[in-house]
């Protein structure tokens, strides 16, 4: 008993660091670049303010940037630094990768694969064009559903309570034009869990 709830305080504890360590990590990332690129990356005013909200770990003040500033974020770039502090995410989940299978390998194992299948077939119809050029998207375009491919089919593996509904893969590809692939899993797998779920129930 106590044990066990020291272990879940030591986790919960371990999370936060971590959560700090991954803001910490992409703000300077970002402060890196620029420096590096120059006047042309330097933060808008806009911007500055929701980065600054960001160092503090205001989460109701960074939700209030999202849904009441005009253009809410405003960035792609402010999307990546913000959306993993708001899912409180932190890039150290397991990836696909440590499912234990690569690319090549990999299998779904769930009930719903054929419509799942069926509906990244019709992905990234509507979104593609906001993260590439217009002329590159056809090309692109097999290999983030690829991509997507994993990611949905992942999550729905590792939970097998949870049932797929049409639809979710869009969120799954909008954070994957966002994020990385690890970071848009652990997005994705924690909006299934924690936002999505009762979608997701038989």
């Amino acid at each position: 008993g106590h044990e066990s709830e020291r272990g879940m305080v030591r986790r919960r504890v371990r999370r936060r660091r971590r959560g700090r360590h991954a803001v910490r990590d992409r703000l300077r990332h970002e402060e890196d670049v620029e420096k590096s690129e120059g006047e042309c990356s330097v933060y808008t005013a806009h911007e500055r303010v929701i980065v600054d909200t960001l160092r503090r770990r205001d989460v109701d003040a960074l939700r209030r940037h999202c849904v009441e500033d005009e253009g809410g974020l405003g960035s792609i770039r402010m999307r990546r630094l913000v959306w993993p502090c708001l899912l409180g995410i932190d890039g150290s989940s397991r990836d696909a990768e440590s499912d234990g299978e690569r690319e090549e390998e990999f299998v779904p194992r769930h009930r719903e694969i054929s419509q799942v299948d069926k509906d990244i077939d019709r992905s990234f119809t509507r979104f593609l064009h906001v993260a590439v050029d217009a002329g590159d998207v056809d090309s692109v375009r097999e290999r983030v559903q690829r991509r997507l491919h994993r990611i949905v089919h992942s999550i729905l593996n590792r939970h097998e309570e949870l049932f797929y509904f049409q639809g979710f893969h869009e969120f799954c590809e909008i954070l994957m034009l966002v994020l990385d692939d690890a970071m848009a899993l652990e997005a994705s797998e924690r909006l299934a869990l924690h936002f999505v779920r009762e979608s997701m129930r038989p």
